[in-house]
């Protein structure tokens, strides 16, 4: 075998952190090393594996006004327009896994990982955010799963919540 040349340039990439914030991945794509496929090592006892999900991920984020909790009539609470957010989401998670399924990966799915809100006890909370994480089967776009959420969010948008939508790094 090491007398033997491989066909193509071989180049072993170890990445880190890919969990959160894909540092390693995203040196790799930013190195301008060109390639023609990959290998990646994954938790997958041993099985060959020759399909993934993509991922597209996104911070929503509902503005209210703060008010103090003993008149709370002169606020609106992110957290409870938030709410109504995680509800739809969940919703829409529920079409996505009945839709039709890929063969080598299942469904499409959407799931709502973190929540942040509020300030203090005493606050109606001003704002709140979520992040998202949807996972991608082959053949759909990160531009049609988001304009999937934001025409959820869009049907949300109403009183003086404000519903804020930013895309994060996949």
């Amino acid at each position: 075998l090491g007398e033997r040349q491989p066909r193509a340039t071989v180049v072993v990439a170890a990445s880190i952190d890919e969990e959160y914030r894909k540092l390693g991945a995203r040196a790799i794509a930013d190195s301008g090393v060109a390639y023609e496929g990959a290998v990646v090592g994954e938790p997958t006892e041993l099985e060959l594996v020759v399909a993934h999900m993509g991922s597209v991920r996104w911070q929503i984020e509902v503005q209210g006004v703060p008010a103090h909790t003993s008149k709370p009539h002169l606020g609106v609470n992110a957290i409870t327009g938030m709410a109504k957010v995680v509800l739809a989401l969940d919703e829409h998670h529920r079409s996505l896994v009945s839709r039709a399924q890929h063969p080598l990966v299942g469904s499409s799915q959407l799931t709502v990982s973190l929540i942040e809100g509020g300030l203090e006890l005493t606050t109606v909370p001003p704002v709140c955010r979520i992040w998202v994480d949807r996972r991608l089967i082959p053949g759909e776009r990160p531009q049609d799963a988001l304009a999937e959420v934001e025409s959820i969010l869009e049907g949300l948008r109403q009183g003086e919540d404000k519903i804020n939508v930013r895309s994060l790094l996949p």
